[in-house]
């Protein structure tokens, strides 16, 4: 079994350079033979010749030879155009996708891989670092504004403790660890979404409603370890990137979200229509395709194949 390690970049060297240093400092990858680390650069290339590519060579700079990788994913402003990209890249058996500015608790890897062995294909193990603050609060998603049921409700209550993974709905992907085979199942993130917003829910949604756990390890600890992002969630990339998202997984709901951003977002009820609408143009080319995929005659009938699992919207 071999485990690729995806880290998206955009700018941001200083945080590239502790995050992989970390991997090989408290995470021994050095000594993981079947590790492997693909840096997916979602800035634009620069010629060499002008100047130096800062992530490109901190990553020749671990000297892990092929085991450790630059590749370019500037394409589309994103952080998931990156994740889908290295993906694509990469050689491993299961994807583990780490932000360039995480920092893993001594081992993380290690017991990673331990648990790794045995979990059935269709299984995604997801470690969200917010499980460590379960105060916080979560309004700020706006699916949760979509969904009717205890789907996001799930995850707000999970301050207990166990030793064994259990299953949420979803949350953020600063550690998303999901088996390789099954991520090009559920076909990946959407090439389509810009800047930042909509794609962990979007993901999230699509596997569990095919059938597949979203699953809580408690035991797995790490920290985004600085405060400023690379990717912006301007409104409208957001509202775009999430009627994109509800027209693939929830159709029935675009009208709801379209009402929600309208009062969420009263200085640009003009603008959110628009920005509704382009997503929704967006999402039922991705459900027309998905559902081919799927073996499904329409996506009509693949949402009510979704619905008669019990995950209701």
């Amino acid at each position: 079994m071999k485990l690729s390690i995806i880290i998206p970049v955009r700018g941001s060297p200083n945080e590239l350079w502790f995050t992989l240093q970390s991997l090989c400092i408290h995470q021994s990858v050095r000594e993981h033979g079947d590790v492997e680390i693909i840096v997916a650069d979602n800035d634009p290339v620069i010629p060499r010749g002008k100047k130096v590519n800062q992530a490109e060579d901190i990553v020749r700079g671990l000297n892990l030879g092929d085991r450790a990788r630059w590749i370019d994913a500037h394409h589309v402003k994103s952080p998931y155009y990156p994740r889908d990209t290295g993906a694509a890249h990469a050689t491993g058996d299961w994807l583990l996708f780490l932000d360039s500015h995480v920092l893993l608790s001594p081992g993380f890897i290690a017991g990673l891989l331990d648990d790794l062995y045995g979990y059935h294909p269709e299984t995604i193990t997801h470690y969200p670092v917010t499980f460590r603050y379960p105060t916080r609060k979560y309004g700020h998603y706006d699916l949760e504004s979509v969904m009717t049921t205890t789907f996001w409700g799930l995850w707000k209550h999970l301050a207990r403790n166990t030793d064994t993974p259990y299953p949420i709905g979803a949350s953020g992907i600063w550690a998303y660890c999901v088996r390789r085979d099954f991520y090009e199942f559920i076909g990946g993130f959407n090439p389509h979404f810009e800047g930042y917003s909509g794609g962990e829910p979007y993901l999230d949604l699509k596997a569990w409603n095919l059938g597949a756990g979203v699953f809580l390890d408690p035991r797995r600890h790490g920290a985004h370890w600085s405060g400023p992002r690379s990717y912006s969630a301007n409104y409208k990339d957001r509202v775009r990137n999430f009627a994109l998202a509800v027209s693939v997984v929830a159709p029935r709901h675009v009208l709801t979200l379209e009402g929600h951003y309208k009062r969420a977002l009263p200085t640009h009820r003009m603008e959110v229509p628009g920005w509704i609408e382009e997503g929704r143009r967006l999402g039922e080319r991705e459900a027309k395709d998905f559902a081919g995929r799927r073996r499904f005659a329409t996506h009509d009938s693949l949402v009510e194949h979704w619905r008669a699992t019990g995950v209701a919207f």
